[in-house]
This record gives structure tokens, sequence and C-alpha cells, in this order.
């Protein structure tokens, strides 16, 4: 991923990843969009932790907020209200194993998380948070259909 971000001039980057179960049985991939802005992130986070990497010299040190969860979530909009936009490498550089429960296994309990980030954590006003998670409500029935 450093070569990419250097020879692409990226300042931050993501890949897609190979998703498995707990008995390491092969559940596909996630693949990533070419290119995420501020606006799209708020939409569906497509940016998974174990494949983000940013360049803390070009960016500066900036540090995920102080939530119980979606913390990672919140770094990349941070990061992304920095710059205009950033892309992401199509070919899987990691596998991420999905469990049974897990912290993001309740889908209802993820969604009210959502709405906290775009509420207290992004200050965005009540018509563009709803208008924020009726996307990221969309984005993710398509996603886990």
């Amino acid at each position: 991923q450093i070569k990419l971000m250097k020879d692409n001039n990226l300042d931050f980057t993501y890949s897609s990843y190979n998703l498995i179960d707990e008995d390491n049985k092969d559940l596909g991939k996630f693949v990533v969009p070419c290119k995420i802005t501020y606006k799209k992130l708020l939409k569906s986070n497509s940016i998974g932790c174990l494949t983000a990497i940013y360049d803390t010299k070009k960016i500066g040190k900036l540090y995920m907020p102080d939530i119980l969860k979606r913390q990672d979530y919140g770094l990349w909009l941070k990061i992304l209200n920095k710059i205009d936009s950033t892309e992401g490498i199509i070919e899987p550089l990691a596998v991420y194993r999905i469990r049974k429960v897990s912290v993001s296994s309740n889908k209802l309990k993820t969604a009210s998380d959502q709405w906290k980030v775009y509420r207290k954590i992004e200050k965005l006003s009540l018509v563009k948070s709803l208008y924020y998670f009726v996307n990221y409500i969309y984005n993710g029935i398509k996603k886990y259909r």
C-alpha cells in the first residue's frame, strides 16, 4: 500500500478484503469503491479498519473520536474532511473473519451508533443526518442482501 500511496500521491488509502467465517469458510470478498469522498463516506462506510493507512506527515496525526463504537469510521471522516478524496485498492490485501456474535452483528445497535456519529461527532443538522442515515440504511440493505 505504501508504494501505491507514493506512486499515486495518496495521503490516505484502503483496500478490498476477503471474507471468511468462524470455520475459515470462504464467504467471498468485500470490494471497495475506487474513489471515496467525505460525502460518499457519510452514506456508507466502505473502509475496513484492517486495510486503512494514512500519511501522518502529510495529513498530521489524527485520533479516533472518544466513542464506544464507530471510532474508525469517525477517523476516516476526519481525514476526508482534510483532503478532497482518496482512492482504494481493488485487490484484496487482507482477510476479515465474520463472527456470528460481534460488536457489529446487532444491526439496530449499529444503526443507532451511526446516528450518533452524524449528530454528535460530525455535528450534522437534523435534515442532513436524516438524508445520510436513509442512504446508510439503503446501502446497508444492498450490502447484506
